[in-house]
């Protein structure tokens, strides 16, 4: 995802966990959209989504997972994730709620 991503023009940044997200967010560079697992390494469910939520709220939240609940999917939408993806999900789909031409020209 983030080759395909960087390769339509995307500047990626990558937080490998939870811990790393709050630090990323507290720079003065504000992130357009961030994409956030619903599963990492020290956290899984909606924390980290309410977090980016309090520390950089005009940044649009697209929620990945393989493995939410529809409550939980529910719950991330009323924390204001702006779509919840299943993986395997469609780049083509990402890069639409993103705002990116598909690829595919």
């Amino acid at each position: 995802m983030v080759h395909a991503l960087s390769a339509r023009g995307c500047q990626i940044v990558e937080a490998p966990d939870a811990g790393s997200i709050a630090p990323l967010l507290t720079e003065d560079v504000p992130f357009d959209v961030v994409v956030l697992d619903y599963r990492l390494p020290d956290s899984q469910g909606l924390g980290p989504l309410a977090t980016v939520r309090r520390l950089s709220p005009g940044s649009r939240v697209i929620m990945v997972s393989a493995h939410m609940l529809p409550d939980a999917a529910e719950d991330a939408y009323a924390l204001g994730a702006i779509a919840v993806l299943s993986k395997p999900f469609d780049l083509d789909d990402l890069c639409a709620l993103i705002g990116l031409p598909d690829g595919s020209g």
